[in-house]
């Protein structure tokens, strides 16, 4: 998702259900699986829990800078992140997919580990990779990618490392995972990520139309109606409600106008392309 798309991250009760299973599945060391229907916010959810926005900067790059130019160091809050993000390639081969989380995995443990000799004055080395280990848990996202060669991979690393592991995907991959009963048989934990209620949908429609500098107010019947409308298009999908809210501020811009109303929302459906799910 674009930056222009993007929405201040707002906690539902659907994420802490998600925060409350992935808790679980890092305490137990169970595989979970977590799926649901595409735009439900599934990725967003994984990423702000592994804090994967303030982590990966830093995780494929040990010199970020600034726009000065000038060299940054990686924030406090890294010490305390015990949890990987990784997406699956397309291109995906076993081999891949050991490689890259492997790599992941060492990044992290060096930066925590350089972090912890911040105030220390001594100057010791570990080898790469062999630092510390602090990961505790590998969300992987598009896992139905893996097929099963990549999910036998993701067993593989699961056994050697006495981590938690959740896959994350689309309905469908508890079936795709069924067909391999050594990964089944490892399942601890299953989540259905499930759209948004009717009443969340309209949350993050406050905070939105508060960053659009407007509000929200029940009382007045065309707020409501174009809120109403919103939660019909959308049906609680997190991405078109995304998808939704950009093409509203542009036909704001255009019109030159603070108010939303059920027009203005109907307006900006039309300019996008909404298959079923």
């Amino acid at each position: 998702m674009s930056n222009s798309e993007a929405l201040s991250f707002v906690v539902t009760k659907e994420h802490r259900r998600f925060c409350e299973f992935c808790d679980a599945c890092k305490r137990y060391k169970y595989i979970g699986l977590c799926f649901g229907v595409p735009g439900v916010g599934k990725t967003l959810s994984a990423r702000q829990y592994a804090e994967w926005d303030m982590v990966e900067p830093f995780v494929f790059s040990p010199h970020v800078k600034d726009s000065a130019g000038k060299r940054i160091p990686p924030p406090d809050e890294i010490a305390g992140c015990h949890t990987l993000f990784y997406t699956t390639p397309v291109s995906m081969t076993p081999g891949r997919i050991e490689k890259e989380v492997k790599y992941l995995r060492s990044r992290l443990n060096q930066m925590i580990y350089e972090m912890g000799l911040r105030d220390h004055d001594e100057d010791m080395h570990v080898p790469w990779p062999d630092f510390p280990d602090h990961v505790k848990l590998i969300l992987v996202d598009e896992a139905e990618r893996a097929k099963m060669a990549g999910l036998e991979q993701l067993r593989d690393f699961y056994d050697r490392l006495d981590i938690g592991l959740v896959l994350i995907g689309m309905r469908g991959l508890e079936k795709q995972v069924a067909r391999h009963p050594q990964l089944y048989s490892r399942v601890g934990f299953v989540h259905e990520f499930r759209p948004l209620s009717a009443e969340e949908t309209g949350f993050i429609l406050e905070h939105k139309w508060k960053e659009l500098g407007t509000t929200i107010d029940y009382r007045d019947f065309t707020d409501t109606e174009a809120v109403a409308a919103v939660v019909r298009i959308t049906g609680g999908n997190f991405r078109l409600i995304h998808r939704l809210c950009s093409q509203i501020v542009r036909l704001m811009e255009i019109n030159e106008t603070k108010t939303i109303t059920k027009e203005l929302v109907d307006a900006a459906r039309k300019s996008l392309i909404i298959g079923t799910v």
